[in-house]
């Protein structure tokens, strides 16, 4: 088992995605969303998690509950180290 960010489902989406991911041990866990020119839009997860999959789920909302426009975005996970990004299509 290892850290793994799955592909989000459904992709392209619209109006909500989910976000898969596989911690071989537990870690403190960050799951961000980015625009494509790299600035964060929303924190999905930041806590400590036990080993296992996990599932979050992006409404298409910015940090602040608005709307975001279609377009490319990027999901990143951090923990215990590692990092992996997917690119997610939102699709308005």
């Amino acid at each position: 088992m290892e850290f793994v960010l799955y592909q989000n489902f459904p992709n392209p989406f619209n109006p909500e995605t989910e976000i898969r991911y596989e911690l071989p041990k537990a870690a403190r866990v960050n799951l961000e969303i980015y625009h494509l020119i790299g600035q964060k839009v929303k924190t999905l997860v930041e806590k400590q998690q036990d080993v296992g999959i996990h599932t979050a789920t992006w409404d298409g909302k910015d940090a602040f509950g608005k709307d975001v426009t279609s377009g490319i975005y990027f999901c990143q996970l951090q923990a215990d180290g590692f990092v992996q990004i997917r690119k997610l299509t939102l699709m308005r």
